[in-house]
Order: C-alpha cells, then sequence, then structure tokens
C-alpha cells in the first residue's frame, strides 16, 4: 500500500510538517513559527484523491483545512483518508452541502477514514456523512475515530450520519467505529424509502455502529425512520454501546431513539437527559407498518432517561434495560426502575369496530378505545405470540383485505365476528400465510370477486360459519396451497369457480359446508388433498381431480 504525504510549506519554503517524499506541496504565506491554521485545502485534496490509484493513502498533518464544496463518491473510491487525531487535523466544510457524499458509492468499491475531525457550518442542514443508494448499493466504507462538531460545538443545523436508500437498492455491510457527534439536528439517520408507488424499495442492512456517541441532539439522536407506507426494510443493524445525550436547554421536543425497522440491535444503550428545558423522549415508538415494520427490535442493557412515546408499541419489541421516566432534569420526582418488554403470555382480546380508532389499545369494546381494523389489530402483534390472541369484531363493513402473516410461538390468533349472521361483518377477503401457530377465522364474509376469498398458504387454518357468495368465475371460496393445512366448517361458498380448492400438497378437511352456483364444487391438484366429512357445497362438477390431487 502506497502511502501519499501532504508537505506543508510557507513562501520561503519553511516546513510546516516533517519533509518526506511528499507527492504535493502546499505553499503558504505563514513563517515557520505560527500554528498551522485553516489552510485552503480544497483543491488539492480533492485533486489529489483523484490522482491517488486504488488502495492508496492520503496521510493529513495536523491543522484545520477549509473545502469549499463537498467531497464525492468518484473520488473517495478504493481510497483511505488518515489524520492526527480528533481535534489535530480537522476539515472544514464551508457551505450547504453533504461533505462526504457517497451517492451511489458501489458495493465493489472500498473506502477507509480514521482519526481526524469533520467541521461543518452552524447553518449547513445537510449531512456530514451521507450514503444515498439510489442506482447502486453501498457497501464497504469503514470510518473510524471522527468527530463531527460545528466550529466550538456550537448548535448545528445538520445530520451527523445519514443513510438513504431507495429504488431497490441497498446499504449494507458498513462500518462506523467511535465516531462523536456534537450537537447536531441528528445524529445518525437510518432510512428506506420508495418510488414507483411504492414498488421499489431500498433496504439498509448489516451496518455496525460501534461506540457511537452523540450529544446535544435538536430533534433526534438517533432514528430508524422508515418510510411506513412500505413494507420494512431496515433490518439487522447493530448498535454496540451507544450513548446518547440531551443537552439541549432548548424548549424543543427531542427524542433519543426513534425505533423503526425490524431486527435492530441496541445493545448497552446509555441514553442521559439533563436539558434542563424541553421534553426528551427517551424513546419513540413506531406504529407497526407493512407486516414487520416497527416490531421486533432489541436494546440489551443499558439506561434510559425520559418519557416514552407511543408506549402502547412496546411489547412488540424485546426491551431489557432501566429507565428513569422524566421530561427534562428539572423533574427530579422520578426513580430509576427495571422495564422489560417482550411478548406477553397471557391471553389478550382486542375489539374492532366502525367508529374506532387504529391509534387506540384496542383493550375495551367501546369507540374510545375500539380499533378500527382488523389489520390495525396485526400491526401491534409482536411475530413471536406464545398467548391466544382474540380479536372481536362488530358487525360492520370493514373496507380492508386481512393479511394475517409472519406469526409464530406457541399460542393463536383467531378472529371473530358474527358467528350468528356471518353476512353481517363484511372484509374484502382474509389470507392467511407463513405462520407456525394456527390461525382461526370465524362468522365473517368477504366480498372479493378479484381474488380468492379466503387463502391459506405455508400455515395452519380453520375457517368456521364463513361465506363467500359474490360471485367469480375465477377465484375461489376457500384456495388452500402449498403446504397448509385447513379445516373449513359450516362455511357458504358460492358462484365460484371452486367453492373449496386444494394445491400443491395442502390438505383440506372439508366438513359440513354448503353452498350453490359453483362451477366445481370441490377441486385438488398438484398433489393436494381433501377430506370430506358431512354436506359440501354444490355446484356443476361434484368433485375435479388432476396432477396427483386427491378428494376422499
Amino acid at each position: 500500500m502506497a502511502i501519499k504525504n501532504i508537505e506543508i510549506q510557507d513562501g520561503t519554503g519553511n516546513i510546516y510538517y516533517p519533509h518526506t517524499d511528499a507527492s504535493i506541496v502546499k505553499f503558504g504565506d505563514s513563517n515557520a513559527n505560527e500554528t498551522l491554521s485553516e489552510i485552503s485545502m480544497y483543491t488539492p485534496v480533492q485533486d489529489f484523491l483523484s490522482f491517488l490509484n486504488s488502495n492508496d493513502s492520503i496521510l493529513l498533518p495536523s491543522g484545520t483545512f477549509i473545502l469549499n464544496q463537498p467531497l464525492v463518491a468518484s473520488v473517495l473510491k478504493n481510497k483511505k483518508i488518515k489524520g492526527y487525531g480528533k481535534g489535530r487535523t480537522v476539515l472544514k466544510f464551508v457551505g450547504n452541502f453533504n461533505c462526504f457524499d457517497f451517492t451511489d458509492f458501489g458495493y465493489a468499491n472500498r473506502f477507509e477514514m480514521s482519526d481526524l475531525t469533520i467541521e461543518v457550518d452552524t447553518t449547513n442542514s445537510n449531512s456530514a456523512i451521507y450514503l444515498f443508494a439510489n442506482t447502486s448499493y453501498i457497501k464497504n466504507i469503514k470510518i473510524k475515530n471522527v468527530e463531527i462538531r460545528c466550529k466550538d460545538k456550537a448548535i448545528g443545523l445538520y445530520t451527523g450520519i445519514k443513510l438513504l436508500a431507495t429504488n431497490n437498492q441497498g446499504i449494507y455491510k458498513n462500518e462506523f467505529d467511535n465516531i462523536e457527534i456534537y450537537y447536531p439536528n441528528n445524529g445518525i439517520v437510518l432510512r428506506s424509502e420508495a418510488t414507483n408507488s411504492g414498488a421499489n424499495v431500498g433496504w439498509i442492512t448489516f451496518n455496525l455502529f460501534n461506540n457511537p456517541f452523540v450529544e446535544g441532539y435538536s430533534a433526534y439522536g438517533i432514528a430508524i425512520d422508515d418510510d411506513t407506507t412500505v413494507n420494512v426494510q431496515t433490518s439487522d443493524n447493530h448498535f454496540v454501546n451507544p450513548r446518547i445525550l440531551d443537552f439541549n436547554n432548548t424548549t424543543t421536543v427531542r427524542t433519543a431513539l426513534k425505533l423503526g425497522g425490524v431486527w435492530n440491535t441496541f445493545e448497552n444503550l446509555s441514553e442521559f437527559n439533563d436539558g434542563t428545558t424541553g421534553k426528551n423522549y427517551s424513546l419513540e415508538l413506531v406504529a407497526p407498518y407493512g407486516s414487520l415494520g416497527g416490531k421486533w427490535n432489541y436494546i440489551k442493557n443499558g439506561h434510559l432517561e425520559g418519557v416514552i412515546k407511543n408506549k402502547q408499541y412496546l411489547f412488540n419489541h424485546n426491551i431489557d434495560t432501566y429507565l428513569i421516566e422524566r421530561d427534562n432534569a428539572s423533574d427530579t420526582t422520578v426513580s430509576k426502575e427495571k422495564i422489560k418488554y417482550e411478548p406477553s403470555n397471557s391471553d389478550i382480546t382486542y375489539y374492532v369496530m366502525n367508529g374506532g380508532n387504529d391509534d387506540n389499545s384496542g383493550l375495551s369494546n367501546d369507540a374510545d378505545n375500539a380499533l378500527a381494523s382488523i389489520n390495525g389489530v396485526l400491526k401491534k402483534l409482536p411475530n413471536k405470540i406464545d398467548n391466544n390472541i382474540i380479536i372481536k369484531v362488530a358487525d360492520g363493513t370493514y373496507s380492508e383485505s386481512v393479511y394475517v402473516t409472519g406469526y409464530n410461538g406457541k399460542g393463536s390468533i383467531t378472529i371473530i365476528g358474527n358467528t350468528l349472521t356471518p353476512a353481517n361483518v363484511n372484509v374484502v377477503l382474509v389470507s392467511v400465510y407463513q405462520n407456525s401457530i394456527k390461525v382461526i377465522v370465524q362468522g365473517v364474509t368477504a366480498t372479493t370477486t378479484s381474488a380468492n376469498a379466503f387463502t391459506a398458504l405455508y400455515t395452519p387454518a380453520e375457517f368456521v360459519l364463513c361465506t363467500a357468495t359474490a360471485s367469480t368465475t375465477t377465484y375461489s371460496g376457500l384456495y388452500a396451497s402449498y403446504g397448509a393445512i385447513v379445516h373449513v366448517a359450516s362455511c357458504t361458498f358460492s358462484n365460484k369457480a371452486n367453492a373449496i380448492s386444494s394445491k400443491y400438497g395442502a390438505i383440506v378437511t372439508s366438513e359440513v359446508n354448503g353452498g350453490s352456483g359453483n362451477t366445481n364444487n370441490l377441486n385438488a391438484s398438484y398433489g393436494g388433498t381433501i377430506c370430506k366429512a358431512g354436506s359440501q357445497p354444490g355446484g356443476t362438477i361434484v368433485e375435479a381431480t388432476s396432477y396427483g390431487g386427491v378428494i376422499r
């Protein structure tokens, strides 16, 4: 590995930095006895990085070097920058831009930086270190022993480190060690977004933050801040020994940790609320989104000081830490307590009704507490369920497609509508898939004509006293596939291509079901099995089998 050094001389040749075989000489007009200070270095640093070969290094001496433009990915690829320590080698960025801009850096490239300070303007509202994956993955960036601040640690508008991914691109396997961030607006932000009306989602995963330190944030210390209109893509990032200090004495509301995403780990998290005014949230818990978002993050050991926002979502995560819950350090009436949240082993009943609100707890059967949708309940649930979850749905029409997916454990989920009059509880469809626990649906009517009314894939499921009679010549009343094990009883399926269909190794027990006007009453194909007990739905073809399907 070649190491290129910068030699700094004054106009008469006095050497500021010990003489080497430097590749660049920077001339100044100071004398040799003065301290090297604020020498404009943008052009030589940028040009020098472009000049370096792959895996070459630039060793910057002590001093403050002014840069008036960003350092961009094209010149940072496969380079290494090393200073002489935090506070000794200072890169001072003048202007409002992303200082180190790794936009579309690429997964085959590498970059390393260590032992220096990044200083930003107090008016800079961009990021000191910015990773943006839009047309290319970003991987193999290692940043170590770096301090980020405004001059004299003044309060700034900047974000210390931001990882942003979109358009099916990803940011992964990057490492940030011993990064100190002082008085930013946001310390560290991880965010995945979608383009093309939500079809192309970016992803951020397996990034490592060792000993990150954020002091005096104005908005967020650390934020996992996904676009919640799409499925989660920020997962499995690991924060080891993160320290977050609220020393900001403004009247603003601050949040130490915003917890979106899934399976992100915070080990030995220390958060101190030493601001004397305003309000500090130690945790802001995001309402679950997509199939997994806002769930199953892990806080292991540590200390939190501040109010918890959206406490109703605590049980979605695994949290084991100490908590002092207070607005700010002026509140001395609270005591320290150990908190531990994990999936409950007690049975829980949720209530859904027209006029409810998905922001409610769902734990009481009235409009002030009930939820507005079945999916609203499912988003509150952890993925591991060791208890029995009961969802009671009041009479009404719910314009939602219900998807029950991704649950495991020793418990069960039961959705109960009106078992006497199923037509009084209407949804678009119910799809149950990829669960290891049993899902039971009772007393519900599915109204769709453009999909299967009730579906079970890769899951154990039971459908009882359910109805689907809207006419379609393409889809089934019940469709079971891919190894699902299903019991269907006392249901009515009419006017379908198949009243009950079993495919690809699914096993369906059909017990005393009715209906009429179907093309096929029962249809088993591709190794699917239907076991009959009692009356069966009516139609043109009583039983259809093909490709190894069995009806018996």
